[in-house]
């Protein structure tokens, strides 16, 4: 699973990836919980950013079943706004 964060005042990004996460272990047509921690890097920007998470197989995105209208073009879903201080 690769998470994205953007800061929504310089856009920059921040992309994560969760190296335990396996996604063999995800079935269509099932409903599955997870949980991961994320260590974030001292030099990231603060502010309020909005957080994107999404499967992929090497670089192709996995459609995951996830409302179309949070599915960004790059394969990312959004899924919530946070704030960093």
């Amino acid at each position: 699973m690769r998470y994205k964060f953007v800061n929504n005042a310089s856009g920059k990004e921040y992309i994560f990836e969760d190296e335990n996460f396996d996604n063999r272990l995800i079935f269509s047509g099932e409903v599955r919980s997870f949980r991961t921690t994320l260590s974030l890097p001292d030099n990231m920007e603060k502010g309020e950013y909005a957080l994107s998470m999404g499967l992929f197989e090497k670089e192709t995105p996995i459609k995951l079943a996830i409302k179309d209208v949070l599915k960004e073009k790059d394969g990312y879903y959004r899924v919530f706004e946070t704030k960093i201080l």
